[in-house]
């Protein structure tokens, strides 16, 4: 299972790493060499692209260069933002199996809906103690 995590991969760890890790970082660059190629076959420049997001064309410079990492709620908006599936920013073993992007995205959901589940229990529990 491909596992995409925030990587920042300018690091002096990298010359530490495990197998795992390094294969990790090589499916990272496999997805920033992929969201460079569709956000130029968009049409976009970085400056362009950078500014549906609010942002400066230096943070998505950042981000395609290896200066800063790439959270999956960042590849889920820069696939939606250029109208394709995420999974085909995954490398070629991930396309294959896009449950395990499924799978990641109903795990966060599911951790949101527990957060929220808790405020909102300790927003009840709050309002009870108010009205004792």
């Amino acid at each position: 299972m491909i596992e995409i995590k925030e990587i920042n991969t300018n690091s002096n760890f990298m010359k530490k790493t495990s197998t795992k890790h390094i294969d990790k970082v090589s499916s990272i660059n496999h997805v920033r060499t992929r969201i460079k190629s569709e956000v130029k076959k968009a049409g976009f420049t970085y400056e362009t692209f950078a500014k549906l997001f609010g942002y400066t064309e230096g943070w998505f410079s950042n981000i395609v260069n290896e200066h800063r990492g790439i959270s999956v709620e960042i590849l889920l908006e820069i696939a939606k933002k250029l109208n394709i599936p995420a999974s085909s920013l995954l490398p070629e073993e991930a396309q294959k199996n896009p449950e395990s992007l499924d799978e990641y995205i109903d795990l966060r959901i599911d951790k949101k809906l527990e957060e929220l589940k808790r405020f909102m229990e300790k927003l009840i529990e709050n309002k009870l103690a108010k009205n004792k």
